[in-house]
């Protein structure tokens, strides 16, 4: 029995085989007719290709690099330094005719041989810490007499009184660099910021530029669609042919501002596709605008100016970047004025010599372990004074420190004006923009209104064709009034988080900070 069933339903699949055959290609053939998804450019791919691929993001991003190499040689010069020497020198020394006689030899043939290892390392506070141990063999090869090896183990610590001391160029060059790569990246976080509101200003410029070709297009059609239809009356003698001229001459002109926009929008693509990082081909394939303008209030309630620019203040990278460098810059000119004092050095040398007269043994080596002929601890004492006359150099580095020191502190206090203008200029862009927006939608909605009242009169014989035209172009226009203050309100917007330092932060989600750029910032704080 199961063997039947079994040959019961191979049966059935080979009915049913030729008609899913059948079906299938169908299926497939119906799928492929459906035409894909056309691509479109959000916000969104903007930002991300933004971030991904601008050039003044990636070469801010190698000046960091930069920066902390270079703060990785400048912090060298407190690395541990060790010395190792290994020196042989064989000589000869030719005797007088007395000496001859005297020493039964016609020269005298000597050897020496030199090993020294060394360390030394600087400290911050300016102490210089030297510890060595040298071994001098000499060989007196013509007298067959046992090497002489003298052994001495040292350390030397240098203390500097004047110039060197605490603080010190040196040191002053480390913590410099350090804020100097924190300026950068500050300085990488502000250029972030700064493309990322090119590439959406040029967006919203795009969308713009985008609808307004829409409207021209469809202004345009109407426009020829219009002529033909007075042909075909005039054809007809229902109306004379004098009113072609004004109805060709009308087609004309929405032709030509059609032509014009696409010109526009060519435009606005390019400075997209530049502000993205992409090349002239990919800028080519960028698809249209899916975007709608942001949803702004007619009066957006702004926190006061003040509060503003303390936000600006508290979140800008560049003030805080120009901050960071001012201070850099007088970490080196306090130094460069210490370093400006004449040098004047303790120098505490203590060492252990040995001194041995027989064959090779490994002890000799040993300082002080080793077992010596005559061995004892040395010490020495020094004060080192140095005063180099006229001083121009570290005169000259005082005063080109200082300058940039000052230079710092003056771009410091410009950038302080120029960010306070900004917020404000920001601010009452909005607010105009914002209301120019909401007159323009007034504007476009009287003007259907008007539209479809002299359609009505048309049709009652109370109005002519070209009147009804007459009240359409003033519907594009207001049309394009509407676009062109959306984008200033959408251009606005982005300018207002760009200046108080909210328009991209360094972490979170990137998706929700893209929809807080359709959103005022602080509103009704």
């Amino acid at each position: 029995m199961p063997r039947i069933i079994r040959l019961e339903k191979v049966l059935a699949a080979l009915c049913v085989l030729p008609v899913v055959l059948g079906i299938w290609p169908a299926a497939v053939a119906r799928v492929a007719a459906q035409p894909a998804p056309a691509p479109q450019l959000s916000l969104a791919d903007v930002v991300r290709v933004t971030l991904e691929r601008s050039p003044s993001i990636l070469i801010d991003s190698e000046q960091v690099r930069y920066g902390e190499g270079a703060l990785r040689a400048a912090g060298g010069v407190f690395d541990p330094q060790l010395n190792l020497s290994l020196s042989g020198l064989r000589d000869q020394t030719l005797y007088t005719v007395s000496q001859r006689e005297l020493y039964e030899a016609e020269r005298a043939e000597t050897g020496f041989s030199t090993y020294r290892v060394g360390l030394n390392k600087q400290f911050r506070s300016g102490l210089v810490v030297s510890p060595g141990a040298e071994v001098t063999r000499t060989d007196a090869f013509t007298f067959d007499a046992a090497p002489v090896v003298r052994t001495r183990a040292s350390l030397l610590v240098a203390v500097p009184l004047l110039r060197g001391r605490g603080l010190n160029l040196a040191a002053a060059g480390v913590d410099a660099a350090e804020r100097s790569v924190e300026a950068d990246r500050l300085a990488l976080r502000h250029t972030t910021a700064r493309s990322v509101y090119e590439a959406v200003a040029a967006y919203w410029n795009y969308v713009a530029a985008y609808q307004a070709q829409g409207i021209l297009s469809e202004t345009e059609e109407r426009a020829r669609r219009l002529l033909n239809e007075t042909e075909a009356l005039v054809e007809g003698g229902e109306r004379p042919v004098a009113d072609l001229d004004q109805l060709q001459a009308n087609l004309a002109d929405k032709i030509a501002a059609r032509i014009g926009a696409g010109q526009t929008l060519f435009e606005a693509k390019q400075r997209l596709g530049l502000s993205m990082g992409l090349s002239p081909d990919q800028t080519a394939l960028l698809p249209p605008p899916t975007e709608p303008f942001p949803e702004i209030e007619a009066l957006p309630t702004l926190p006061p100016r003040a509060v503003l620019l303390g936000h600006a203040a508290q979140r800008r990278a560049d003030l805080h970047a120009s901050r960071v460098r001012q201070e850099a810059a007088s970490v080196l000119a306090r130094a460069s004025r210490h370093d400006a004092r004449p040098r004047f050095d303790l120098q505490i040398d203590l060492g252990y010599a040995g001194l041995s007269e027989s064959r090779l043994r490994l002890g000799q080596y040993l300082p002080p372990v080793g077992q010596n002929d005559v061995s004892g601890a040395t010490a020495s004492v020094a004060l080192v004074y140095n005063w180099a006359a006229g001083n121009n150099r570290a005169r000259g580095e005082v005063a080109r420190q200082e300058a940039t020191y000052r230079q710092r502190r003056l771009v410091a206090e410009d950038l302080e004006r120029r960010v306070s203008s900004g917020v404000a200029v920001a601010a009452e862009m909005l607010g105009s923009s914002a209301a120019e927006m909401a007159k323009a939608r007034e504007a476009v909605r009287l003007y259907r209104k008007a539209v479809e009242n002299e359609k009505k009169k048309l049709q009652l014989g109370m109005s002519t064709l070209f009147d009804v035209t007459l009240v359409e172009d003033r519907l594009t226009n207001a049309l394009l009034g509407q676009v062109s203050a959306q984008g200033r309100a959408a251009q606005a917007l982005a300018l207002l988080r760009f200046e108080t330092g909210t328009l991209i932060e360094a972490e979170g989600d990137l998706g929700a900070q893209i929809e807080a750029l359709r959103t005022v910032p602080f509103q009704g704080q």
